[in-house]
């Protein structure tokens, strides 16, 4: 009898188990990861490299599901269907209930001279519309490289409650606020990244990113997504503040031995001392813009307020 009863339980645990299984399975999003569009310089283990990259990752998020890749292709070519296809919403429609797929994940990879950029794009079938997108710079092709790059991209994709109009937005709780802030870590420490700044609900970080011969990009996120980036050679960005749609970054630019002070106004620069010189921290209210720093007069380093541009108060 006890046999029995031990029996019995394991079956019963068993069969929940299996039931949970199934219900978590149903919860999940279908995601047709296509095989990527690249030019001539893209190799076919590029392409492959990129697309098992992103499917691995996607799923192990624990929130999708993946089609097939034989399947998808298979229905690719038994339909004909082109890229040029899915920028109509009828036809990506079509195409995700053929896939049964939930959303589909389009990526071109562009290789020229070196530089290796990949860029994808997340449809939902329901509307047929692009919902989330992400691009990235790589400084070679190797699959370490990849990985890291398709990563940090489905990070910034598909987010948690980034569900599209098949699902139900969740309620941004305090555990996804911490998730948040971990993934922006991730995406930003292989960065150097220099400040944060806060505005309301969103975070924006400033950092700069290493490209081949020795320069770097100065780059803006917004919650994780990259919203500016713009030539960073030779400069050493410190400071960041977003007022409305202007963002503002103070630092310096080097010449020779020496740096120029220097404040760009959304990718523009402008120098604010011809002395050696930085910009360290800026502040805007309103219609003035506030930057500190330090010009080298007589070999000491003296602070300095700057006020839209001019000078306002140097130590004594």
């Amino acid at each position: 009898m006890p046999k029995l009863q031990q029996t019995l339980k394991a079956v019963i645990l068993c069969l929940a188990a299996l039931i949970c299984v199934a219900l978590n399975a149903q919860e999940r999003r279908r995601v047709a990861v296509l095989e990527p569009y690249g030019n001539a310089a893209v190799t076919v283990m590029n392409k492959a490299n990129v697309r098992g990259a992103l499917t691995e990752i996607i799923v192990n998020t624990g929130r999708y599901t993946a089609v097939d890749r034989s399947h998808a292709d298979k229905i690719l070519q038994e339909h004909r269907f082109q890229r040029s296809a899915l920028s109509d919403s009828s036809k990506a429609r079509q195409l995700g209930k053929l896939l049964g797929a939930d959303l589909i994940c389009v990526t071109e990879i562009l290789k020229d001279r070196g530089e290796f950029n990949i860029e994808s794009s997340i449809i939902d079938v329901e509307t047929g519309e692009i919902v989330n997108s992400a691009s990235e710079f790589l400084e070679n092709d190797t699959n370490a490289v990849i990985r890291r790059a398709v990563q940090e991209m489905v990070s910034r994709m598909l987010k948690p409650g980034d569900t599209g109009s098949g699902g139900a937005k969740t309620a941004h709780t305090a555990t996804q606020a911490a998730e948040d802030v971990i993934r922006l870590w991730e995406v930003t420490r292989r960065l150097d990244s220099s400040d944060t700044f806060i505005q309301g609900d969103d975070v924006y970080t400033l950092a700069k990113r290493d490209r081949p011969n020795y320069s770097f990009d100065i780059i803006i996120y917004k919650n994780r997504n990259e919203i500016r980036r713009f030539d960073g050679s030779g400069s050493s960005p410190y400071s960041i503040c977003v007022s409305g749609k202007d963002d503002y970054v103070a630092g310096s630019v080097g010449l020779g031995k020496t740096s120029r002070a220097t404040i760009w106004k959304n990718g523009k620069s402008q120098t604010l001392s011809n002395r050696h010189s930085e910009a360290r921290h800026v502040y805007v209210n309103g219609n003035d813009v506030f930057v500190s720093g330090w010009e080298e007069i007589n070999d000491e380093r003296v602070p300095v307020l700057w006020l839209n541009g001019f000078v306002i108060r140097r130590a004594e």
